[in-house]
C-alpha cells in the first residue's frame, strides 16, 4: 500500500492556484518520523479536540466536523 500511495504522490505536482490539493499522503508512523526528524523530541497522536493546547481544542475555531473521519491528528513538542 505504501509502495503504491508513493507512486501516486510522485505524480503529482503541486500548483499554487490549486494550494488546498493533496499532494502527499500521511500515516501516524511517517508523520511522526518527519517530526522526529524536524527535532520533535515528543511526538504523540492526537484526536479531534483532545489537543494538550487549549485553543487546539477551540471546535469552534480549530477543527470542522466533516475533516474528522479523514483527518491525522498529531502533536509534537521540541
Amino acid at each position: 500500500m505504501e509502495e503504491a500511495l508513493e507512486h501516486f504522490a510522485s505524480q503529482c505536482k503541486f500548483e499554487a492556484k490549486y494550494a488546498g490539493s493533496h499532494v502527499n499522503w500521511w500515516t501516524e508512523e511517517k508523520l511522526g518520523a518527519v517530526l522526529r526528524d524536524a527535532g520533535f523530541s515528543t511526538v504523540y497522536r492526537s484526536g479531534h479536540g483532545q489537543s494538550v493546547a487549549p485553543p487546539m481544542r477551540d471546535l469552534w475555531h480549530f477543527d470542522l466536523p466533516r475533516n474528522i473521519r479523514s483527518s491525522l491528528y498529531m502533536e509534537a513538542i521540541k
